[in-house]
């Protein structure tokens, strides 16, 4: 276990020499919440998809340049892992000097942990930090401190466009228990999902994919049930659902590229040109996959949307304001499906199949790390930035997903401090 643990300290030890500097006019860090620079759609344009585009957008849900480039481990038992367990987990980098000031990088991990300045306890502990090890140690001891649930859970805010989620349209006739005040409490209840896994639970990106989670306020169970384990992981929370979906139905095509996007970092295309985007009601005959298939039957729509479609099915269970169902026109659900150009194409049967094959897929963990990049730089990262990216990367990878670990190679990289 020591020779182990030696190779794997020399290995993230020896990554972290190739430092490239940044533009000085982009390593600053902007304010907590600061939407990331819009260029593009997000590939948010096809059928039914002129949502959001991801993770990348802004706390309103605009979307921004996500589509073009947003690029597990085993479930562990939250009841017998203890809450504050640790992965081995080898320093970056020991004893290696911080490229800033100890005040300063106390500031920006303030920012990003507790979403405000650090208090003088604080800053007096950041005079004696002079070395990555010190910092790191300093998160972990913030990680465990209360108020890091406002900074992690605004990363889950910001990841799934959950501010946007209040101005979303519903049919009074289809969804009359739709309301803003529903919209806050299932948003509120999604981040609470994320940060409770992240901060209490074992903090695997795994358990996010694919935990249940009882909800909480009693409005909720009135609406949304009582059975957790219908909700397999952070993606089947009713807002996520809620947010992309359409006045009156769910809309495969938003649910699977904010997949795409956000979850895998994968570009779509733009839609091709003259071809409307409106989505005629659904026929009372025919189920939500079956009217979507039916509108992207052509050959000019068909090329996209089977990289998009096939991943929004998973969510078919759940109807446009992310409640469980198992019928619709008087059929079965179907929510089986694929994601395409993952793996040797995963295929799943439903929403809990789909969170696994995104547990264990390289390309989700992968750009988890990015998002969290992303999140704390307010920025999309760059060429000069792959240093940090790829130890944080490897870092993740070797803790077998601990998002905990993540967020401390994230909060002491050469990227955020500089």
């Amino acid at each position: 276990m020591a020779t182990s643990r030696l190779k794997v300290i020399v290995l993230l030890a020896s990554a972290c020499g190739g430092r490239t500097s940044l533009d000085p006019g982009t390593n600053e860090p902007g304010p907590l919440g600061e939407p990331l620079p819009s260029s593009g759609s997000g590939g948010g344009g096809m059928v039914g998809g002129g949502g959001p585009g991801g993770g990348g957008g802004s706390a309103t849900g605009t979307p921004d340049d996500a589509g073009t480039d947003r690029s597990a481990a085993p479930v562990l038992d939250a009841a017998t892992t203890p809450a504050d367990a640790r992965p081995v987990n080898p320093p970056v980098g020991i004893g290696r000097p911080l490229v800033i000031g100890g005040r300063e990088a106390v500031k920006r991990v303030a920012g990003l942990l507790f979403s405000a300045e650090p208090d003088v306890a604080l800053l007096m502990r950041a005079d004696a930090i002079r070395t990555v090890q010190e910092l790191e140690a300093l998160v972990l001891a913030l990680l465990k401190d209360p108020r890091a649930v406002l900074g992690v859970g605004g990363f889950y805010r910001w990841w799934l466009e959950l501010n946007g989620l209040a101005a979303s349209a519903k049919d009074p006739k289809v969804f009359p228990v739709w309301s803003p005040g529903l919209a806050t409490e299932v948003a509120d209840d999604t981040v609470a999902f994320g940060a409770a896994v992240t901060l209490q639970q074992d903090g695997m990106f795994a358990t996010l994919m694919t935990g249940a989670r009882a909800f909480t306020p009693v409005r909720l169970m009135m609406v949304y049930g009582m059975d957790p384990t219908l909700r397999p992981g952070i993606l089947a929370r009713p807002a996520m659902l809620a947010l992309r979906a359409l006045p009156h139905i769910g809309s495969p095509v938003r649910r699977g590229v904010f997949i795409r996007d956000a979850v895998l970092c994968m570009a779509l295309p733009p839609h091709p040109p003259g071809i409307s985007l409106d989505v005629p009601l659904r026929p009372a005959d025919r189920t939500t996959r079956e009217h979507f298939q039916s509108l992207v039957a052509s050959p000019a729509c068909a090329g996209c949307h089977q990289m998009i479609d096939p991943v929004g099915f998973g969510f078919e269970n759940f109807d446009g304001i992310g409640a469980y169902r198992t019928t619709e026109a008087g059929k079965p659900i179907d929510a089986s499906g694929m994601i395409a150009g993952v793996g040797n194409a995963l295929r799943f049967s439903d929403a809990g199949e789909l969170g696994s094959r995104l547990a264990s897929a390289p390309e989700a963990r992968a750009c988890m790390v990015k998002q969290w990049f992303r999140y704390a730089l307010k920025r999309r990262e760059t060429a000069a930035d792959d240093p940090s990216v790829q130890v944080a990367t490897r870092r993740f990878e070797m803790t077998g997903g601990n998002l905990r670990e993540l967020i401390i190679a994230v909060a002491t990289s050469d990227a955020f401090l500089r």
